[in-house]
C-alpha cells in the first residue's frame, strides 16, 4: 500500500470518527432541548407564582386564625369569600393540580357550610367550627407553599428536604405540638 493510499484511509478513518462524534453529540443536544423548554417554563410559571401567591396566601392565613380564635361572623365570612373569588380568578391558572383542586372543594364546602350554618340554621356554633376547621384552609396554605417550593429549600436540619408532601407537613405539625 502507498503512502497516499495509508493517508487516504486514515483521513477516512478521521472523517467517519468526526461524523460518529458529532452525530452522537448532536442526538444527544436534541434530548436536552425538552428539558430546557420545561425549564424556562417552570422558571416563569414559579415567577409569577412568586408574584400572585403572597396575597392569596394572606388571606387563607388571616381566615386560619381567625378560625382558630372562633371569631367568625356572616359579615365577615362574605366579604372573605368575595376576596377569596376575586383573587381565585387571578391566580387559579397558576395553581398547580392539588392546589387547584384542594381551592375547589374548600370553596365549594364553605358555601356548603355558611348556607347550613346562617341560611338554615342546622348547626350549632361548636358544630359550624367543627365543620369549618374540618375543611382545612391550613392544609391550603401549606399546599400554596408547596407549590412555591417552600419545603425543598428548607434550611432547619431536623426538617432538611424530607417534606414532599402536605401529610408530612401535617405529621410534622402534630409531632411538634405534642
Amino acid at each position: 500500500m502507498t503512502e497516499i493510499e495509508k493517508n487516504i484511509i486514515e483521513i477516512a478513518i478521521t472523517v467517519l470518527l468526526s461524523i460518529i462524534v458529532a452525530a452522537r453529540t448532536t442526538r444527544q443536544e436534541l434530548k436536552k432541548i425538552p428539558y430546557e423548554i420545561k425549564k424556562i417554563y417552570a422558571d416563569n410559571l414559579q415567577q409569577h407564582r412568586i408574584q400572585l401567591y403572597p396575597a392569596y396566601y394572606g388571606l387563607l392565613s388571616e381566615l386560619v386564625k381567625k378560625i382558630d380564635r372562633r371569631t367568625i361572623n356572616r359579615g365577615y365570612l362574605s366579604d372573605w369569600l368575595e376576596k377569596f373569588l376575586k383573587l381565585d380568578s387571578e391566580i387559579s391558572i397558576f395553581l398547580s393540580g392539588a392546589s387547584a383542586n384542594f381551592a375547589y372543594q374548600f370553596y365549594w364546602g364553605l358555601e356548603n357550610l355558611i348556607t347550613r350554618h346562617y341560611d338554615k340554621n342546622e348547626l350549632t356554633d361548636k358544630e359550624f367550627y367543627n365543620e369549618l376547621y374540618a375543611l382545612r384552609a391550613d392544609k391550603f396554605e401549606t399546599l400554596l407553599k408547596i407549590d412555591l417550593g417552600i419545603y425543598i429549600v428548607e434550611f432547619d436540619p431536623k426538617i432538611g428536604t424530607q417534606i414532599k408532601d402536605y401529610d408530612t407537613v401535617d405529621k410534622l405539625r402534630k409531632k411538634n405540638r405534642s
